[in-house]
């Protein structure tokens, strides 16, 4: 099961692939959270993006929301905390 962990920042949940800009050693990709090149079209079972939302205007989120549902696998889940 892959899981992303995205806008992480000093958050490390085990068993997550953390994605962010910031530089600590647990991210595992040093990148913005709307380029998920990375992985594959469906290859995402589980989005977790907490506190992330709000670095992005409307517009930006649009395009990002349609990035994580690219990767995500049918049936795949993401949500956001506040």
């Amino acid at each position: 099961m892959v899981k992303l962990n995205l806008g992480c920042w000093h958050r490390n949940i085990p068993g997550f692939i953390n994605v962010d800009l910031c530089d600590m050693p647990h991210i595992h990709y040093k990148t913005s959270i709307d380029k998920l090149d990375m992985f594959e079209d469906g290859s995402v079972d589980l989005i977790y993006s907490s506190h992330s939302l709000e670095y992005f205007d409307r517009i930006e989120v649009k395009a990002l929301l349609q990035e994580w549902y690219r990767v995500l696998a049918g049936g795949g889940i993401a949500f956001s905390g506040a």
